[in-house]
């Protein structure tokens, strides 16, 4: 099997992708034949290579978008959540009410990154200052309630 540069081979999976879109059911033979008609004459073998590459690469493409489709739908509920916890922490006295409120709203959060990080759309790289910057904001919300917590006992 002669070796092809990349550029060729990218010219060659776009005339077969055209050749299985005008039809679908089409046989390597199909194919050899249909690009010998075009003067380009490869070997079966490496028809039937490049199909598997075609292939593989819509089975990847369908994966990546039902993933995003599932965090997408995940991502609209999350925010649906957060509105109303935002609604009850805006709304309520009780100052654990909110903390809670706020609490689940940064788990949501956390939540949702670990699915993007699960997905691949974050370099795993990232991971540790992305759990350092969470543990933050945990902190951060500690600190309110604690201080809330200390004017409450100045008032009374």
């Amino acid at each position: 099997m002669p070796a092809y540069n990349k550029d060729y081979e990218k010219e060659l999976i776009a005339k077969i992708r055209k050749i299985i879109v005008l039809n679908p059911g089409v046989s390597g033979r199909q194919i050899e034949g249909a690009l010998k008609k075009n003067g380009v004459n490869i070997s079966r073998n490496y028809i039937t290579k490049l199909l598997h590459k075609i292939r593989r690469e819509r089975y990847c493409r369908f994966e990546r978008s039902a993933v995003n489709n599932v965090i997408a739908e995940f991502e609209d509920f999350v925010k649906n959540i957060n509105e109303k916890l935002r609604e009850i922490e805006n709304s309520s006295r009780s100052d654990i009410t909110k903390i809670r409120a706020l609490d689940v709203m940064v788990k949501n959060y956390d939540k949702l990154l670990n699915m993007q990080f699960d997905m691949g759309v974050f370099n795993n790289e990232n991971n540790s200052e992305r759990k350092f910057n969470v543990a933050k904001v945990l902190e951060a919300l500690k600190r309110e309630r604690d201080t809330e917590e200390a004017r409450k006992n100045l008032k009374t």
